[in-house]
């Protein structure tokens, strides 16, 4: 009878804290999304749990990484990976911008029809004796917007009637962010040695010649600059 002999060396370092994934597989999304520093609640929710309220789902969360092997992957993904968070980060900042940026102020209104009121708050009344209907624009109930709604929302404030009115994050602020965050309308220092606009005179003038050399054409560059002449 032959003896088995293991495949794994005896003095092969034991794996380090963390660094393997989680069995369970909503355990290891939310470790992943609590390394991004995702909000409790919302790393607890998107790792696939239902939850009746933010309040709920941020002590469930809390309850979950206090598990060691939970703890320990949150802390492993975040020393390490330094690279693929940060690209996951800049995923989630430009999808936050975008959202912002595509945000439709209707989605935070909603109409009604309401009695037409006089000055002293009276009903006004047609021939027939019955109220006249008005429409108008009044705020949805913060409970009855959307995730991506709610998201966009910079602050509220109060009006005379008691209703709760959100207001957006500002459109032209995402939009210089989205801008800066992909690098457009920048210019680089290829794109200032490439633009005409911005060559000296006498720079302008040297690659002219340069291009009618290229071109075996002949090009009088004989020009005046400031008064001054150059050949």
């Amino acid at each position: 009878m032959t003896e088995k002999t293991s495949l794994v060396p005896l003095d092969a370092p034991a794996p380090f804290p963390g660094s393997m994934p989680l069995r369970n597989d909503r355990h290891e999304k939310f470790a992943f999304k609590r390394a991004l520093l995702m909000p409790k609640a919302e790393a607890y929710r998107s790792a696939g749990w239902a939850a009746r309220d933010d309040h709920a789902a941020a002590g469930n969360a809390s309850r979950l990484e206090r598990r060691a092997d939970v703890a320990e992957r949150i802390a492993y993904l975040q020393r390490t990976g330094r690279e693929a968070n940060f690209r996951a980060k800049r995923h989630r900042l430009e999808e936050f911008l975008w959202n912002v940026h595509e945000s439709r102020i209707s989605d935070l209104w909603e109409t009604v029809e309401v009695e037409k009121r006089d000055k002293k708050g009276n009903a006004v009344l047609d021939a027939e004796g019955k109220p006249i209907m008005v429409k108008r624009q009044v705020p949805r109930l913060l409970s009855e917007l959307s995730e991506d709604a709610q998201r966009v929302i910079e602050t509220c404030s109060v009006d005379g009637n008691g209703r709760v009115v959100p207001k957006l994050y500002s459109k032209m602020q995402a939009n210089q962010e989205l801008r800066k965050l992909l690098g457009i309308g920048i210019l680089t220092a290829d794109d200032d040695a490439d633009d005409p606009s911005r060559l000296s005179d006498e720079a302008l003038i040297a690659r002219l010649a340069e291009l009618s050399r290229m071109l075996g054409i002949d090009i009088d560059l004989s020009c005046n600059f400031g008064g001054g002449k150059l050949p």
